[in-house]
């Protein structure tokens, strides 16, 4: 019944489920320690060995969940500054737990016919690794899969395996489980087993398999749905972001932007690229990522994701080193910020702000001391131009009383004096 009422108040605005009972939790805990003290009592009056088994088993289900559920109370507390709660509870904790394993490992010697066996072994495995056992939880599991191999438990073991031994690097071992519990396509591990498949697989330099498997990941992702959609889809977007990983290894700049929207299709296809784009701009490979961004400019047009295009052109014209380049990016910087800015909150145009300003104001006090040193006219051109687009584009920067400052220097000491005495002027 009580189910039933904060069913019904979830969907009632501003009520608070929890409002419905205040001693909820107590009434939980005791129904619980009830339930354990009779399934003690049953031990104890014995009975039939497959009664004495399923006994045993509820029995180290309830100290199981108990343990779970003191662990995520005690690390609640501790995040809290609990300190003193969170240590009882992670020694109840540890408690619950080493009494369910005790009562897992019982099952499995006094009844090793008992239904369900699989099932013990797999919660067994489960809290051994909770308990920091990795070695016999991982031992629990290949019994498991070697004893019941087409266990509805065997692809979640296959992968708890996997997990270990890529972890540990051994990624031919790895693999062979990962295969193993994908085997199944029906299980909910299936994609997530194809996932960790494609990473053995790119991790052994075999960039091509690996984009098929992610490829594959996407499309049964993108197919499922059910209690794990949040899930699934989660890992679909993971996996379109981790082929372009793999892409970025084996693929042509040329072609990235046909091939991921002959692939994923043209929405996911275009964020691809992007993630391309800025990865190939991350890792200094200069004239992909130049011809990328040109690409996505075009693409973006009069959107804000055209400024973080422009902005990143501009540090790589900077990173070039040529002069001509870099006075031409910066100009298009402006152009490109005057058609797109806009009052939205813009994750593209935040960074394009933050990283176009301080490449202007790197820019331009740097090649004004590089005017001074050389007083060549080209050099005294090029800063003045870089602090003219530097104040048109960031009046309101913090830098920007500074630079103007400067400016106005540079140009009285050019005899540009009415036009200095107009810096001067805003500067005070």
């Amino acid at each position: 019944m009580l189910a039933l009422l904060i069913a019904a108040a979830a969907v009632q605005p501003g009520r608070d489920p929890a409002l419905l009972h205040k001693h909820a939790d107590a009434v939980v805990a005791a129904k619980e320690q009830e339930q354990e003290a009779t399934l003690r009592r049953m031990l104890q009056l014995g009975g039939s060995p497959a009664e004495q088994a399923e006994v045993v088993a509820r029995l180290a289900g309830v100290l199981r969940a108990r343990g779970l559920a003191l662990g995520i109370r005690a690390q609640a507390e501790a995040d809290q500054g609990e300190d003193a709660a969170a240590a009882k509870d992670h020694r109840a904790a540890a408690d619950a737990r080493a009494e369910a394993i005790a009562r897992y490992r019982e099952l499995l010697k006094k009844y090793p016919n008992a239904p369900r066996t699989d099932e013990a072994l797999f919660f067994l495995a489960d809290t051994l690794q909770d308990s920091g056992r990795d070695q016999e939880a991982v031992a629990a599991a290949r019994e498991l899969t070697r004893r019941f191999p087409r266990s509805q438990w065997a692809p979640a073991s296959h992968v708890f395996i996997g997990e270990h031994l890529f972890d540990a690097a051994k990624l031919a071992a790895a693999l062979k489980e990962y295969r193993a519990a994908a085997e199944v396509r029906d299980d909910e591990v299936y994609p997530y087993a194809l996932y960790k498949a494609a990473w053995c697989r790119f991790n052994q330099g075999a960039f091509g398999d690996a984009m098929k498997l992610l490829k594959r990941v996407v499309e049964v992702s993108e197919k499922s749905g059910g209690t794990d959609a949040v899930n699934t889809v989660q890992l679909a977007r993971e996996a379109r972001r981790d082929y372009v990983l793999a892409y970025a290894r084996v693929g042509k700049p040329d072609a990235a932007r046909q091939d991921f929207a002959r692939a994923f299709g043209e929405k996911p296809g275009l964020r691809m690229l992007e993630q391309y784009g800025k990865l190939l701009f991350d890792t200094g490979r200069d004239p992909e990522a130049q011809h990328i961004h040109r690409q996505l400019l075009a693409i973006h047009g009069d959107a804000p994701a055209a400024a973080l295009d422009q902005t990143r052109l501009l540090m790589l014209a900077q990173r070039g080193g040529k002069r001509k380049d870099l006075l031409l990016e910066a100009q298009r910087l402006v152009e490109t910020f005057r058609r797109v800015r806009s009052d939205d909150k813009d994750e593209n145009l935040e960074e394009a702000n933050r990283r176009g300003e301080e490449t202007l104001r790197d820019l331009a006090v740097r090649i004004h001391n590089e005017a001074r040193k050389t007083n060549l006219d080209e050099t005294w051109a090029a800063a003045r131009a870089l602090y003219a687009d530097y104040l048109a584009l960031f009046p309101k920067a913090a830098d920007a009383y500074d630079l103007r400052y400067f400016y106005g220097e540079l140009l009285y000491s050019r005899g540009a004096k009415a036009e200095a005495a107009e810096q001067y002027e805003t500067v005070v």
